[in-house]
Order: C-alpha cells, then sequence, then structure tokens
C-alpha cells in the first residue's frame, strides 16, 4: 500500500515510479509504464 505499492505495481508492469518533491517545492508520484 502506499507509495511504496505503486512502486511494486509498476515494476511488475515493467515501468518505473518515482516520489518526491519538484523543483518548485511541491510533492509529485510519476509513474512512466510501457505502451503496447
Amino acid at each position: 500500500s502506499g507509495l511504496r505499492g505503486i512502486r511494486e505495481r509498476a515494476a511488475l508492469l515493467g515501468g518505473r515510479a518515482r516520489t518526491g518533491p519538484d523543483g518548485a517545492g511541491d510533492w509529485q508520484v510519476r509513474v512512466e509504464l510501457p505502451l503496447g
């Protein structure tokens, strides 16, 4: 569950997830998944 769960699910689909503050000080969650 939580951010760890997001990373685990992304990895199962062949992708990756990154979390943390962006350059403006806001928090972001970025998930990249392969198409196809």
